[in-house]
């Protein structure tokens, strides 16, 4: 929250628009140099709340009342 508050703006962008090779390189660095940290669970995903799957209305409607700060989860 304090991006929020300081008005800040995070962006990102897909790579459909690049030529494969770049694409390429990409993934190449990625499993070079952040891969590891991954797999060490150094970096995770920020979760907020999850949910089962056959509750996936009451997720629907929980995201849809803004109140998640990050990501929703179905489980199976």
């Amino acid at each position: 929250m304090p991006f929020m508050l300081k008005h800040l703006t995070i962006t990102g962008s897909t790579l459909r628009a690049q030529y494969v090779e770049f694409m390429s390189d990409i993934g190449s660095k990625l499993k070079q140099k952040i891969w590891t940290f991954i797999e060490a669970r150094e970096i995770l995903p920020f979760i907020h709340a999850t949910f089962p799957l056959g509750e996936a209305a009451e997720a629907h409607e929980f995201r849809a009342r803004s109140e998640h700060i990050d990501k929703i989860v179905l489980l199976t």
